[in-house]
Protein backbone atom coordinates (compact mmCIF):
# COMPACT_ATOMS: atom_id res chain seq x y z
CA UNK A 1 0.00 0.00 0.00
CA UNK A 2 2.70 2.60 1.15
CA UNK A 3 4.74 1.85 -2.42
CA UNK A 4 1.34 2.31 -4.32
CA UNK A 5 0.76 5.96 -2.63
CA UNK A 6 4.71 6.57 -2.98
CA UNK A 7 3.80 5.73 -6.77
CA UNK A 8 1.02 8.24 -6.66
CA UNK A 9 3.52 10.93 -5.35
CA UNK A 10 5.66 10.59 -7.58
CA UNK A 11 3.05 10.64 -10.30
CA UNK A 12 1.61 13.66 -8.72
CA UNK A 13 4.97 15.82 -8.53
CA UNK A 14 5.68 14.74 -12.40
CA UNK A 15 2.01 15.82 -13.67
CA UNK A 16 2.94 19.12 -12.13
CA UNK A 17 6.06 19.18 -13.54
CA UNK A 18 4.70 17.99 -17.12
CA UNK A 19 1.97 20.46 -17.23
CA UNK A 20 4.62 23.59 -16.59
CA UNK A 21 6.58 22.01 -19.70
CA UNK A 22 9.48 20.96 -17.74
CA UNK A 23 12.31 18.59 -18.71
CA UNK A 24 13.66 15.25 -16.94
CA UNK A 25 16.63 17.25 -15.39
CA UNK A 26 14.62 20.00 -14.14
CA UNK A 27 12.52 17.85 -11.89
CA UNK A 28 11.89 18.26 -8.43
CA UNK A 29 13.99 15.14 -7.00
CA UNK A 30 12.21 13.82 -3.48
CA UNK A 31 13.75 13.61 -0.21
CA UNK A 32 10.73 11.98 1.85
CA UNK A 33 7.63 11.46 1.01
CA UNK A 34 4.35 11.45 3.79
CA UNK A 35 1.77 9.88 1.94
CA UNK A 36 -1.83 9.69 1.97
CA UNK A 37 -3.86 8.39 4.24
CA UNK A 38 -7.20 7.71 4.21
CA UNK A 39 -9.38 9.47 7.16
CA UNK A 40 -13.11 8.88 6.12
CA UNK A 41 -14.85 7.11 3.28
CA UNK A 42 -14.05 9.93 0.56
CA UNK A 43 -11.59 11.68 2.00
CA UNK A 44 -7.83 12.00 2.21
CA UNK A 45 -5.13 13.77 3.72
CA UNK A 46 -2.58 15.47 1.19
CA UNK A 47 0.25 14.46 -0.02
CA UNK A 48 3.98 15.64 2.56
CA UNK A 49 6.27 15.83 0.20
CA UNK A 50 10.11 17.26 0.94
CA UNK A 51 12.24 17.90 -2.20
CA UNK A 52 14.87 19.56 -3.56
CA UNK A 53 13.95 21.80 -6.50
CA UNK A 54 15.63 22.34 -9.77
CA UNK A 55 19.08 24.20 -9.22
CA UNK A 56 18.84 24.39 -5.82
CA UNK A 57 20.98 22.63 -2.62
CA UNK A 58 18.53 22.68 -0.24
CA UNK A 59 15.10 21.27 0.59
CA UNK A 60 11.78 22.44 -0.18
CA UNK A 61 8.66 21.12 1.14
CA UNK A 62 5.16 21.07 -0.48
CA UNK A 63 1.65 19.81 0.29
CA UNK A 64 -0.04 18.05 -2.27
CA UNK A 65 -3.80 16.70 -3.00
CA UNK A 66 -5.13 15.75 -6.60
CA UNK A 67 -3.66 19.26 -8.96
CA UNK A 68 -3.85 21.40 -5.46
CA UNK A 69 -0.67 22.41 -4.14
CA UNK A 70 0.38 24.16 -1.15
CA UNK A 71 4.23 25.71 -1.06
CA UNK A 72 4.86 25.49 2.20
CA UNK A 73 8.59 26.62 1.24
CA UNK A 74 9.79 27.12 -1.97
CA UNK A 75 12.49 29.08 -3.62
CA UNK A 76 11.95 31.63 -6.84
CA UNK A 77 13.88 30.74 -9.74
CA UNK A 78 16.19 33.91 -8.95
CA UNK A 79 16.97 33.11 -5.44
CA UNK A 80 20.58 32.79 -4.18
CA UNK A 81 20.35 33.01 -0.33
CA UNK A 82 19.11 29.71 0.54
CA UNK A 83 20.08 29.10 3.38
CA UNK A 84 16.67 28.50 4.98
CA UNK A 85 14.87 25.39 4.28
CA UNK A 86 12.51 22.72 4.93
CA UNK A 87 14.67 20.69 7.11
CA UNK A 88 12.31 18.01 8.11
CA UNK A 89 8.47 17.32 7.56
CA UNK A 90 6.50 15.05 10.32
CA UNK A 91 3.35 13.13 10.14
CA UNK A 92 0.30 15.07 10.14
CA UNK A 93 -2.07 15.78 13.02
CA UNK A 94 -5.48 14.89 12.41
CA UNK A 95 -8.46 15.48 14.35
CA UNK A 96 -12.21 15.62 13.91
CA UNK A 97 -14.92 18.58 14.50
CA UNK A 98 -18.48 18.20 14.10
CA UNK A 99 -18.10 15.79 10.82
CA UNK A 100 -15.16 18.56 9.48
CA UNK A 101 -11.35 16.85 9.50
CA UNK A 102 -8.50 19.04 10.29
CA UNK A 103 -5.11 18.58 10.28
CA UNK A 104 -1.41 20.60 11.32
CA UNK A 105 1.15 19.45 9.49
CA UNK A 106 4.14 20.33 11.34
CA UNK A 107 7.98 20.82 9.58
CA UNK A 108 11.18 21.99 10.63
CA UNK A 109 13.06 25.06 9.00
CA UNK A 110 16.28 25.87 9.10
CA UNK A 111 16.32 29.83 8.58
CA UNK A 112 20.22 29.98 8.68
CA UNK A 113 22.72 27.19 9.14
CA UNK A 114 22.03 25.33 12.65
CA UNK A 115 18.94 27.21 13.73
CA UNK A 116 16.17 25.18 13.46
CA UNK A 117 12.47 26.57 13.96
CA UNK A 118 9.32 24.43 14.14
CA UNK A 119 6.39 25.51 12.64
CA UNK A 120 2.88 24.31 11.30
CA UNK A 121 0.32 24.80 8.42
CA UNK A 122 -2.85 23.87 9.62
CA UNK A 123 -5.88 23.08 7.31
CA UNK A 124 -9.31 21.83 6.93
CA UNK A 125 -9.60 18.76 4.80
CA UNK A 126 -12.47 18.24 2.13
CA UNK A 127 -13.07 15.28 0.03
CA UNK A 128 -10.28 16.14 -2.88
CA UNK A 129 -9.42 19.49 -1.55
CA UNK A 130 -7.92 21.22 1.51
CA UNK A 131 -8.24 24.67 2.61
CA UNK A 132 -5.10 26.56 4.62
CA UNK A 133 -7.12 28.58 7.50
CA UNK A 134 -6.74 32.01 7.29
CA UNK A 135 -5.79 32.41 11.34
CA UNK A 136 -2.54 29.71 10.91
CA UNK A 137 -0.45 32.06 12.74
CA UNK A 138 -2.75 32.99 15.47
CA UNK A 139 -3.48 28.82 15.53
CA UNK A 140 0.51 27.90 15.10
CA UNK A 141 1.30 30.23 17.85
CA UNK A 142 -1.19 28.66 20.69
CA UNK A 143 0.06 25.05 19.11
CA UNK A 144 3.40 26.16 20.13
CA UNK A 145 2.56 27.08 23.33
CA UNK A 146 1.12 24.33 24.29
CA UNK A 147 3.56 22.02 24.70
CA UNK A 148 3.17 18.45 23.02
CA UNK A 149 0.79 18.64 20.14
CA UNK A 150 -1.91 15.76 19.74
CA UNK A 151 -5.51 15.64 17.92
CA UNK A 152 -6.66 16.28 21.07
CA UNK A 153 -4.99 19.54 21.26
CA UNK A 154 -5.21 20.62 17.99
CA UNK A 155 -9.23 20.15 18.21
CA UNK A 156 -9.75 22.15 21.46
CA UNK A 157 -7.30 24.84 19.41
CA UNK A 158 -9.58 24.75 16.41
CA UNK A 159 -12.79 24.81 18.45
CA UNK A 160 -11.79 27.81 20.58
CA UNK A 161 -9.89 30.09 17.60
CA UNK A 162 -11.87 28.54 14.54
CA UNK A 163 -9.96 27.54 11.16
CA UNK A 164 -11.15 30.74 8.75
Amino acid sequence: MKKLLFFFAIISICSIAKSTEINDTEKPKPIKIIAQKKIDTEIFTPIFIQYIQPGKRTPSCSIILKQKEYKVIFFEQNDIEDYSNCSKIYQPIITKIKGEFYAAYKYSEEETRGSLIDDYVVMSIKKNSFHICKNIDKITDIMKKSGKQTSKSLKFIIEKNSCL
